[in-house]
């Protein structure tokens, strides 16, 4: 009997991980990165909404578990995996952005057709290979803010945006606000603002004195290889960078508890907890995960007003989005010190959870696979609707204004200004 359903391949990026069960991310993430997360969710409800529809074939180099029904091809890297979704007859593979010059080569030389899932901001030389690649058939960005920042791009002809998925793993449990521990969730590496939050502790701790950090997440997050240093928590040099501001005498502060990689326990410890802080410096954030997770245990949670957390922190309604790591600090001690205003952002939260849960985020997955199964898929333009300096969205506006309507192609987007200034100054 012949097999009708459309084949569609995902690389699975999971080098460096072993052995985690990833059969059942609904119950909430396994211990992967936030990325790797995502991807198995999408793989994980195509399969149980539309089973009879979707041929799904996941790409690894790891032994994870993943869920049932989804077949598993090991190989050894991502150039691997693009040649046997070719071999493979997939329709096409859903792949990670990777701005490896290697691997963009060898899909304009394979001549397979791409999906690019942009969860990290682009270069302008990885948006110019995305816009002009024949084999890039469509390009997803994972929010509203991450797009909005391409608008004066080419890449926007190929581009639409589709929030992440975040199931609500903890249901109707309340929340108990024990008004004094605070939680970081993220990977521990530099990126990822924790040394900001150590440097912010000793003055949080000035102004509530019981308040207690909790920590989840590690530097090895990402990879199981990661060598740590003697905290067993991240890398031995950044350790050296983050402990003096969590440590009096040598000795760490008896207020902050690291608790390492968790999974779907780690929303027991929301559900008995107080403030939630995801990367205060809004660094390489597109999206962010954390904050939706807390959100789903009825926490409010408190970061930056930049990068992607505007679509995911509504500010004062669900937690705050501040204009400086002072303000970040001073909010996180008014939400510690005002049970009834952490009690009503904290509700806020939990119902606005809604808005990514996979009944509302599939169908726009189903629509574009639809639409790249019979051909080419109608992406249009979605012009910003809020947050205008974000990322100086206004300039990008302009700029787009210029380029389309007056047809001043000679004027660069401002991607293309912004990657040759960072290039400027890492020399």
């Amino acid at each position: 009997m012949s097999d009708n359903r459309v084949k569609i391949g995902f690389y699975f990026g999971d080098e460096g991980l072993r052995g985690i069960d990833c059969s059942r991310p609904d119950r909430g993430n396994p211990g992967v990165g936030g990325t790797q997360y995502c991807f198995l969710l999408v793989i994980y409800y195509m399969l149980r909404f539309k089973p009879d529809t979707y041929r799904v074939t996941i790409y690894c180099t790891s032994d994870c578990t993943f869920p049932e029904g989804v077949n598993v091809v090991r190989v050894n890297d991502i150039l691997e995996g693009l040649l046997e979704s070719k071999k493979n007859n997939d329709s096409f593979i859903v792949i990670k952005d990777n701005k490896d010059s290697r691997v963009t080569r060898y899909i304009d030389e394979l001549k397979h057709r791409i999906v690019v899932w942009g969860h990290n901001f682009y270069f302008n030389d990885y948006a110019d290979w995305v816009a002009a690649s024949p084999c890039v058939i469509a390009n997803v960005f994972v929010g509203r803010q991450q797009y909005d920042r391409y608008i004066d791009h080419p890449i926007c002809r190929k581009s639409l945006f589709i929030y992440n998925i975040v199931p609500d793993a903890v249901g109707s449990r309340p929340r108990t606000n024990d008004r004094k521990t605070v939680v970081y969730v993220g990977s521990l590496t530099p990126e990822k603002g924790f040394l900001v939050v150590a440097k912010m502790w000793k003055y949080i701790l000035s102004r509530v004195p019981e308040a207690r950090l909790q920590v989840v997440g590690a530097g090895n997050l990402y990879s199981r290889d990661c060598r740590l240093g003697p905290l067993g928590v991240a890398d031995e040099a950044f350790e050296k960078e983050f402990f003096p501001y969590l440590s009096e005498g040598g000795k760490l502060l008896p207020s902050v508890l690291f608790r390492g990689i968790l999974g779907a326990e780690k929303y027991e410890l929301f559900l008995q907890s107080s403030v939630g802080i995801v990367n205060p410096t809004a660094r390489t954030e597109t999206f962010g995960m954390g904050v939706i997770e807390m959100n789903c245990a009825g926490m409010p949670v408190v970061t930056l007003n930049k990068n992607g957390y505007p679509d995911t922190v509504e500010n004062g309604t669900t937690g705050y989005l501040c204009h400086s790591y002072k303000s970040i600090a001073d909010h996180v001690v008014f939400l510690l010190t005002h049970a009834e205003v952490n009690e009503r952002l904290g509700q806020t939260a939990k119902s606005e959870v809604s808005r990514f849960a996979p009944e509302c985020i599939m169908p726009c997955w189903f629509d574009l696979f639809d639409q790249l199964a019979q051909g080419s898929p109608r992406i249009s333009y979605s012009r910003p609707i809020n947050h205008y300096f974000n990322n100086l969205k206004f300039v990008r506006l302009f700029i787009r204004f210029l380029r389309k309507s007056c047809r001043l192609t000679v004027i660069p987007p401002l991607i293309k200004i912004e990657s040759t200034v960072y290039r400027w100054i890492k020399r």
